[in-house]
């Protein structure tokens, strides 16, 4: 078959679980498998493992007997729809694993056992089917493309609460965690012992084999399947019949993500796993890329409301979207929304464009999507009126900010408690991610300024977070590498990528500042064939970017050229573990470099940047080439694009508190029982069993702090016995300025 791409695929799909069925995992796995083999330019060659079939034994023959099969030019690909699970780590075997924690698939048995392929085996699998066995090596890895629809972990208070709004919602994972398993049930366990992991990076005996994996959700988010069908699979599919197949990775993941936004809080995720980042700018199942993959919708004509666009908010678009239509084989225009409805867009277009269209035919479109923030108004203190104000004035901003009574469907939550107001993360209300605003005993409307300013200006982060231009034209791959190195040891080494992301695990206590630190470089590398400008911007917890990282905003970098950012001081960039990691008590921060590319220097950074938790000046715009209804795109030589490298730091001190700060947040600053408190928390010793401390009661001992609620919710817990306050079990106490190794 001429111009085709053949494909081995191991497709596999579980309802019947003894414990916990699903009802759509069988059927999304046999429209995967349908869409496959209904595409003209795609060779299936399918093993389908569907229900009592998917043993685990049967899934690992498969990745062995059937995707291996899978030569240098074709594909392997692995598709799974079912239940997620979770089982208890081997502290020796696996001793970075933060949650303690290892992320499963749950195979089929019929006993109703756990019986679990893991992550590492998955990986391990993985590298196996590109490089091949020690004994058969292979000489170039297949295109290897691996799809989950399914939970593997986080909590289930999302799905909990969608299932109070519709009952056929249900979550594709396992609630609880399995025990830890024995080590010989490890298909590597014959090769490496657990003290192999202990001593050695997971790298050098773990590598990773190159290849693509799509995830339905983030790891603290489940994966929903939505009246017998797949939220993640269903859109996916989508999105594929809509481009006709031939989209990027980076496109397909794009569009994906936007549908599932404007219904469900769940955010598919996008890995290029094993190093090789040009993945992500490669064709489905290595498919070849073309303009077409990159159209959106189609636009035509009604008598009754005149041109519209066939999706709508739903699938991403806002009222100020940009909007290219293909009404010729070079000709493009540029319409604009009129009106905006969850599944449809009408548009106006210019008298003069309007009279030469075909009524009778149908045009393609490209869209610029756009994301807004969805926020929730939990008001806990009952104030009506409030209310009503808040309500009125969030509504007003609503091209970037979106209400919703859901918090399952919320970014972000803005809380009115105990006279403030204060934002904090969906479902985490002890995390407040800015400084709390009072309200004033004389009205309330400089309060409501403040806080819609900062939700505003998160945004607006979460915006430049997420900027992607889903048309790129020219750029067939990332146009720059980047390059993060970190310093460990008084050595330079290369940021490895894990299955959750890159993770610094080198860090040091900065006594001066109170905290751990990082040092950081980056370097970026030219790698298309012309001169490009770029910026590179900082993006941290605190929603701060330092636009830019070097002298000028935008910078020169010649085809070919290697840089380093901050060169003229040695490249460093220094990184403190910021303080309310500790005081909130977060398993880990993160940060972002996000790299705009351009081919002409018309980046305008000063719209982007963010330097302090303020409302940015100006408002953001698409960024690239402007279009008017002159513009031909196939033979305009412009482009732009976006390149995103997440880090994650571990919060050395998860579980652990100086003994200072802690009486510094449950007590007012002149509070004479600072020392009766801090000699009630300290006779809860875990040195000696059976020693559970002494309760305390709260209100007696702390002055006013508005610090004093999220410190008792996280640090502090009921006595079973009094019911008064103590330390939480598995808090532990420090001395001012310990550092942790």
């Amino acid at each position: 078959m001429a111009n085709t791409s053949k494909v081995y695929a191991l497709i596999v799909g579980i309802d019947t679980y003894p414990t916990a069925p699903l009802s759509g995992c069988v059927s999304d796995a046999q429209k995967i498998l349908a869409y496959l083999q209904q595409d003209p330019l795609l060779q299936v060659e399918p093993l389908t493992l569907l229900n009592d079939k998917a043993t685990k034994a049967a899934i690992i023959d498969g990745f062995r007997a059937h995707l291996a099969k899978a030569k240098a030019g074709e594909a392997a690909f692995f598709y799974f729809s079912g239940h997620g699970a979770q089982e208890w780590a081997d502290a020796v075997a696996w001793p970075n694993e933060t949650d303690q924690r290892l992320e499963t698939l749950a195979c089929y048995d019929p006993a109703g056992k756990a019986v679990l392929l893991a992550d590492k085996e998955l990986r391990y699998l993985i590298h196996e089917l590109a490089n091949g066995k020690k004994e058969q090596p292979k000489a170039e890895p297949p295109h290897i493309l691996t799809i989950f629809d399914c939970c593997h972990s986080g909590d289930n208070t999302r799905s909990a609460a969608f299932m109070e709004k519709e009952p056929k919602i249900r979550q594709k994972r396992f609630t609880n965690v399995f025990p830890q398993r024995s080590w010989s049930d490890f298909i590597f366990s014959k090769q490496y012992s657990k003290e192999d992991l202990a001593s050695k990076p997971i790298t050098e005996l773990l590598p990773e084999g190159v290849h693509v994996q799509l995830a339905a959700a983030l790891d603290d988010q489940p994966a929903l399947e939505i009246g017998n069908e797949g939220l993640f699979t269903k859109n996916l599919l989508a999105v594929l019949h809509r481009t006709g197949g031939g989209i990027s990775y980076a496109s397909l993941h794009s569009l994906v993500s936007n549908y599932i936004r404007h219904q469900y809080q769940q955010n598919p995720q996008l890995y290029i796993q094993g190093g090789d980042a040009n993945l992500m700018y490669t064709g489905f199942l290595g498919r070849a890329v073309d303009a077409e993959g990159r159209l959106q919708g189609l636009v035509s004509f009604s008598k009754a409301k005149g041109w519209l666009l066939d999706a709508g908010a739903m699938h991403g678009i806002s009222k100020d979207a940009k909007l290219r239509m293909k009404v010729g084989a070079d000709q493009w225009i540029v319409p604009v929304i009129r009106e905006l409805e969850p599944d449809v867009a009408f548009l106006d277009i210019s008298p003069k464009e309007h009279a030469k269209l075909d009524k009778e035919q149908a045009f393609p479109c490209e869209v610029s999507a756009s994301y807004p923030l969805k926020v929730r108004i939990d008001n806990a203190d009952g104030d009506a009126a409030l209310l009503k104000e808040l309500n009125a004035e969030m509504k007003k901003h609503s091209a970037r900010i979106q209400l919703t009574d859901m918090e399952a469907e919320a970014d972000y939550v803005l809380h009115v408690r105990n006279g403030s107001l204060y934002i904090s993360p969906a479902f985490q209300p002890n995390y407040p991610q800015a400084a709390l605003v009072a309200l004033g005993r004389n009205g309330n409307n400089a309060a409501i300024s403040q806080i819609i300013r900062q939700i505003e200006h998160i945004a607006n982060w979460e915006f430049v977070k997420r900027l992607h231009n889903a048309s790129v034209h020219l750029f067939k791959k990332p146009p720059i590498k980047v390059e993060v190195f970190y310093e460990k040891d008084g050595k330079w080494l290369s940021l490895p990528y894990q299955e959750k992301g890159a993770v610094i695990d080198s860090l040091k206590w900065k006594e001066a500042q109170k905290t751990y630190g990082a040092r950081l470089k980056v370097e970026l590398t030219n790698q298309f064939d012309q001169d490009l400008y770029y910026s590179l911007l900082f993006l941290t917890i605190n929603f701060e970017s330092n636009a830019g990282l070097m002298e000028k905003a935008v910078e020169l970098i010649k085809k070919g050229e290697t840089v380093t950012i901050f060169a003229h001081r040695g490249g460093v960039i220094p990184f403190n573990i910021e303080p309310q990691i500790f005081d909130f008590n977060q398993r880990e921060t993160h940060l972002w470099f996000q790299l705009l590319v351009s081919t002409q220097n018309n980046i305008d950074v000063a719209q982007l940047s963010l330097p302090e938790l303020t409302p940015p000046s100006g408002a953001f715009r698409t960024r690239g080439v402007p279009l008017d209804e002159e513009t031909e795109a196939d033979v305009n030589p412009n482009d732009w694009t976006t390149q995103l490298v997440s880090i994650s730091i571990k919060n050395p001190r998860y579980n652990k508190i100086s003994k200072e700060r802690l009486m510094n947040m449950l007590c007012g600053p002149n509070d004479e029982n600072k020392l009766e408190l801090l000699d009630m928390l300290e006779r809860k010793s875990p040195n000696k069993p059976g020693d559970t401390g002494q309760a305390f009661n709260i209100e007696k001992l702390m002055g006013k702090n508005e610090m004093v609620p999220f410190a008792a919710a996280i640090f502090l817990e009921p006595d079973a016995r009094s019911g008064q306050l103590q330390l939480k079990k598995e808090i532990e106490l420090l001395d001012e300025g310990a550092s942790v190794s």
